[in-house]
């Protein structure tokens, strides 16, 4: 992987950023130090969790911060939930369903990190993601050497990196 940036996950939780500012853009007043807070806070952590664990370079602090950034999902369902039961949004749908599909990628990430590397074998098993084949593959590596099995995984998880879907659009303000 050369970069956060590559990944789906956070391509689809930076516009679900945008969308949910637009959304909570509406809401009454007496909610900008409340739910309208709580709800953009969440929703910047998710990206912002994936581009730190991918910078911090090794996969025990990249897992970490995915966790934190499904950890912030859930955070932010939850308000979404809050929001429609106070009748702030009309169709929380809007935003659950990106969400969904970010908690399932960012799933698939981890599952895939905690697959691969393996140093036990000398293969690398991928779990592939979401739109990839359903069963996991393994990449069988010649040699012990690990920064093949790390060059080799890293291009299987760059591969993943374009969403199964189109990137939801920010919801225009009223």
């Amino acid at each position: 992987m050369r970069s956060h940036k590559d990944l789906a996950a956070w391509k689809l939780s930076l516009a679900l950023v945008t969308r949910v500012y637009a959304v909570t853009r509406t809401f009454p007043e007496g909610e900008a130090w409340g739910l309208t807070g709580q709800m953009r806070r969440a929703a910047v952590s998710i990206p912002s969790n994936i581009a730190e664990g991918a910078a911090r370079g090794s996969r025990r602090e990249f897992s970490r911060f995915l966790r934190m950034a499904l950890g912030s999902a859930a955070e932010l369902e939850t308000q979404i939930l809050v929001a429609k039961n106070l009748d702030y949004l009309e169709n929380e749908n809007t935003l659950l369903e990106p969400l969904t599909q970010i908690r399932r990628l960012i799933s698939g990430l981890l599952k895939s990190l905690e697959r691969c590397f393996n140093t036990s074998r000398r293969s690398c098993c991928v779990h592939l993601a979401p739109g990839a084949p359903k069963s996991p593959t393994c990449l069988r590596v010649l040699g012990t050497d690990r920064a093949a099995r790390v060059a080799s995984c890293s291009r299987q998880i760059r591969s993943w990196s374009k969403p199964s879907v189109e990137q939801p659009s920010p919801v225009q303000g009223r």
